[in-house]
């Protein structure tokens, strides 16, 4: 059996503070994978941070336009969008990998806990992932991953500055059978703890309903500006 190749697609835009870190850990427990950078307009240092750990390209921003030109410049079998404030681990990419020799399997995501040990913080990944079991959509936080061939049989991710992972997972969910990974990866709390747990959440039940009312998320990615 032809062993299938990853390719991990991280979109950015002003993330010099974290970029090099995420890359590093990728690059390690990720050896084998081809890992692209796609930044979309930054106007800090997050190029010049990423470059010397992985291929970048530019282009402009917009997190599903992004994701898709990622799709494009790679050569992978399995596509992993990966934020580049969430960190995987050896053991969940060799799973992944697992997994997806079932050739039934289109795609899936990951557990995800925050890098804050509170309390609270782990009960909010419980409910997270609770509520991927229940309806298998996911977040980009999650990590989503797909087969590259079904990821243009489904018409690739929409050209929306968010939420296109959420409704790239539901039409995963519709077309094949989806995995919810038992391995974690690790992303910031840092909205949260610049926002608070209160308005956070409060604005993510809102996020939701909008989203579930069909309103185009373009009409509110203010509600969710990009937090640094």
């Amino acid at each position: 059996m032809e062993i299938a190749q990853l390719s991990i697609i991280i979109p950015t835009f002003n993330e010099e503070r974290w970029i090099a870190r995420t890359l590093m850990h990728v690059k390690e427990c990720a050896p084998e994978a081809e890992i692209l950078v796609v930044d979309g307009e930054s106007r800090d240092k997050t190029v010049s941070e990423a470059c010397p750990h992985a291929r970048v390209i530019s282009t402009q921003r917009g997190r599903g336009q992004q994701l898709n030109a990622g799709a494009d410049a790679t050569r992978g079998d399995i596509l992993l969008f990966l934020h580049a404030d969430t960190l995987p681990n050896s053991a969940g990419i060799q799973e992944l990998m697992s997994v997806m020799q079932d050739e039934h399997v289109i795609g899936g995501a990951f557990r995800m806990r925050f890098d804050n040990s509170n309390a609270l913080y782990k009960r909010i990944g419980q409910q997270i992932t609770q509520r991927s079991l229940r309806t298998k959509s996911y977040t980009g936080d999650q990590a989503i991953f797909i087969r590259h061939g079904d990821f243009e049989r489904l018409g690739r991710y929409r050209d929306w500055p968010f939420m296109e992972d959420v409704e790239l997972s539901e039409r995963m969910g519709k077309a094949g059978n989806v995995v919810l990974l038992d391995h974690e990866v690790e992303t910031s709390a840092r909205r949260h703890q610049r926002w608070g747990l209160l308005r956070t959440q409060l604005t993510v039940v809102l996020i939701r309903l909008l989203y579930l009312l069909k309103v185009h998320p373009a009409a509110y990615e203010w509600l969710w500006s990009p937090v640094r």
